[in-house]
């Protein structure tokens, strides 16, 4: 492949991670993605020369390297060594996305993949246009670090045990900022 295309698609990769439109699953032993748009329309302004297959090839081959980096097998990557320091420069040099990636490669323990939540209503059974309460589903999609199956955790909190949660999440936002 062209270096200078591959650079592109680099990059477009790049803003589409940090745009959250391009999601990869950096746990899998396997290369997983999905966009939340259709390619074509996103590499139709690259070069004239550009196309889907191509893209999606670069973006596999994006996140193996990445991958490789993260988890210190650099001997093993099998790809021309421009394209290699393209990607190592690339993703090292953002500190946000690389902090991220080896904490996704590295991890050894099941993790949240998706979070969805429903806001409740409990009403009166005489009059059931009465609202009594509110209350908040979670639902927690974890997945296991060589498992394909993902299972399911469903919570239901009040709104003050909400607001102690996101308090509790805060907290240890602020604990891992402090440890830069």
């Amino acid at each position: 492949m062209d270096v200078k295309l591959f650079e592109k698609y680099l990059n477009l990769f790049i803003q589409l991670y940090k745009d959250n439109q391009l999601i990869v699953d950096w746990r899998d032993n396997r290369a997983n993605f999905k966009m939340r748009k259709k390619p074509e329309t996103l590499i139709s302004g690259i070069e004239s020369n550009a196309n889907e297959e191509e893209f999606i090839k670069s973006v596999f081959t994006i996140i193996d390297i990445t991958k490789s980096l993260a988890s210190s097998s650099e001997d093993s990557i099998e790809w021309d060594s421009e394209i290699v320091d393209l990607v190592k420069n690339v993703i090292l040099s953002d500190e946000n996305i690389w902090g991220e990636i080896t904490a996704k490669v590295l991890c050894q323990n099941e993790y949240i993949d998706d979070i969805k939540y429903e806001i409740l209503t409990k009403r009166s059974i005489d009059n059931p246009n009465c609202i009594l309460s509110y209350s908040i589903q979670l639902s927690l999609d974890i997945k296991g670090q060589n498992d394909e199956s993902t299972d399911r955790i469903i919570v239901e909190l009040t709104k003050d045990e909400l607001i102690n949660f996101k308090n509790l999440l805060e907290d240890i936002i602020q604990k891992l900022e402090s440890i830069h």
